[in-house]
């Protein structure tokens, strides 16, 4: 798996580097940058939006031997805060494995983007910055970041211009 590759380097920016380098030998797409995000930011970005409006599509329960680790979501829509977002994504008992999940995963993650351009408002930049000083790490600049929000993701058809596909 390409996202074993991360920890090869103990994770971190040369971990992150190294999967890119890997998946550009792999697809022949240089990936020129990455972000990383870690569970803690996760939650914290999805309480900041106030949520994702998502409709789970079945009851997902799975018991963990660390209790934090717990999933217990019921089939529906509703507003799923950071630590139930957190749990839908993490989520992997059932035929589809981690296709499925894959899948489920890309399709939350452009629900809570259009409810982050829906709801974004200046006054929460700082605390945005806050929490990505804190919680993620990326090659990106500063000035990189704002060209591609401004530039790439306020012009995405997010129904039609975000795809995804697993490598045989």
């Amino acid at each position: 798996k390409i996202n074993a590759m991360y920890g090869w380097k103990n994770g971190g920016d040369e971990g992150a580097q190294t999967m890119c380098e890997k998946v550009t030998e792999v697809t022949g797409i240089p990936i020129n940058y990455y972000v990383t995000i870690n569970m803690n930011s996760f939650i914290k970005i999805v309480d900041l939006i106030g949520g994702v409006d998502y409709n789970v599509p079945f009851d997902m329960v799975h018991r963990d031997a660390q209790e934090q680790f717990d999933i217990n979501l019921k089939a529906g829509q509703q507003n799923l805060n950071g630590r139930e977002a957190l749990q839908f994504v993490r989520y992997r008992s059932t035929a589809e494995n981690d296709f499925g999940r894959v899948n489920r995963q890309k399709d939350f993650l452009v629900a809570a983007v259009k409810q982050v351009l829906k709801k974004f408002s200046v006054t929460q930049i700082e605390d945005y910055i806050q929490i990505f000083s804190e919680n993620v790490v990326t090659n990106m600049s500063v000035q990189n970041m704002l060209w591609f929000f401004t530039h790439v993701v306020t012009g995405l058809n997010f129904d039609e211009d975000v795809t995804s596909d697993t490598l045989p």
